[in-house]
């Protein structure tokens, strides 16, 4: 017997469901993956047949046990702490919790003053406007990635 679930651990779990369910026979049943449904594909991987994974069907398994552990613990305390009808997941809660770290650090943050003076400084005060003319040139410059000039750059031109 063949089984073409889908080739991630879901599909290897729903394989496995079904051997246990129907009490197939381990040697007598076989995987097939594909990921398109092609002639060509499919034909391939009937010419391939392998065994059930079972690290894909314990990897789920383990998924499967997380997500009721963490979803079902927790969602019942956000309905009675926070809010009604809140969720919590073994992926969301992770995710919310990087979003609240990173929020903190924001609220947290102090901003500094800062200034920033441009000057060009020469000998002949005459030459001045001519510089800042040739100086915002060559800023406009751009290289094949559209890059302005690299900071050695900037520091030959002024040197």
């Amino acid at each position: 017997m063949y089984l073409a679930t889908d080739l991630d651990r879901e599909g290897e779990a729903i394989a496995w469901h079904l051997v246990e369910l129907f009490k197939l026979p381990a040697g007598k049943v076989r995987r097939v993956v594909f990921n398109e449904i092609t002639s060509s594909a499919i034909r391939a991987a009937f010419e391939q047949p392998r065994a059930l994974d079972m690290d894909k069907v314990n990897a789920q398994q383990a998924r499967r046990i997380l997500d009721r552990l963490v979803g079902y613990g927790v969602s019942p305390l956000l309905w009675k702490k926070v809010a009604p009808g809140l969720s919590a997941g073994r992926v969301q809660t992770v995710a919310v919790r990087l979003i609240v770290e990173r929020q903190r650090e924001i609220d947290a943050f102090t901003p500094e003053e800062y200034w920033r003076v441009n000057a060009i400084f020469c000998p002949e005060a005459d030459a001045a406007p001519g510089l800042a003319q040739e100086w915002r040139a060559f800023m406009a410059q751009r290289d094949a990635k559209d890059n302005p000039p690299t900071r050695d750059a900037q520091q030959q031109f002024l040197t």
